[in-house]
């Protein structure tokens, strides 16, 4: 009897030691697996960083330049209104030219947001540690998303706006179905410069129109301005 509980325990004794190295092998395991994890979810957070300041440096650069064409635009419509009313000096050629470059260029912004689309889209937002970045990045898809349609809002007006355009007329020089705006514009002129009252109106819609999307423009230009600003002070502690 005393022997067979000196061999049971012997034998539990083996089984709880090579009990213990399979929970120890276990744990060191999962240590050594959550510690690479964090690795790669750290590598995948600079990595997404890094192509968030270089999507938001882009998108920064293209915002100003539009920003600068549309406020460009808005002061040569401004110009033509005022010559169409006889208080600038433009001569009727230059009113045509003026107006139909101004009025029929519109450039969509073209922003760089898959990236912030990807973080959103498979939950690896989570990966940003940094709790106002990863705010601010909600922010700014939202402030993009909302001024993107209110661009879109203004931009739905221009087809009516050339309708209207296309329909004035100044003699019988065109019919109600032109939409040769060029031709439509001059014979709306008077040699002396001065128009007629609803092609001012119609102008100053176009104009009011290029100045609206500008300010929605600087407000996208803003934050992405605050944006690029969080994004390379973080890039240092990753």
């Amino acid at each position: 009897m005393g022997q067979n509980n000196k061999s049971f325990g012997a034998s539990a004794k083996r089984v709880l030691s090579e009990l213990s190295i399979i929970v120890v092998g276990v744990l060191v395991a999962l240590t050594v697996n959550s510690w690479n994890q964090k690795r790669i979810d750290r590598a995948s957070e600079r990595e997404y960083v890094e192509r968030l300041v270089q999507d938001a440096r882009y998108n920064l650069s293209v915002l100003k330049e539009l920003e600068a064409k549309e406020g460009e635009r808005a002061r040569r419509l401004r110009i033509v209104r005022q010559s169409l009313r006889g208080l600038e000096s433009l001569s009727p050629d230059s009113i045509a030219l003026w107006s139909s470059e101004q009025i029929l260029a519109y450039e969509d912004p073209n922003l760089r947001l898959s990236t912030f689309s990807a973080l959103e889209s498979t939950g690896d937002l989570r990966l940003i540690q940094n709790e106002d970045l990863r705010a601010e990045i909600v922010i700014y898809s939202d402030a993009i998303d909302h001024n993107r349609k209110e661009i879109d809002r203004w931009v739905d007006e221009l087809p009516d706006l050339f309708e209207q355009l296309a329909m004035i007329r100044y003699g019988a020089v065109l019919g109600n179905d032109s939409t040769d705006y060029d031709d439509c514009l001059n014979c709306h002129i008077l040699e002396n410069g001065v128009g007629d009252i609803r092609l001012i109106t119609l102008i100053n819609a176009f104009r009011q129109n290029a100045a609206n999307r500008r300010v929605y423009l600087a407000m996208m230009e803003t934050k992405t301005d605050s944006l690029l600003s969080v994004l390379e002070s973080s890039l240092p502690g990753l």
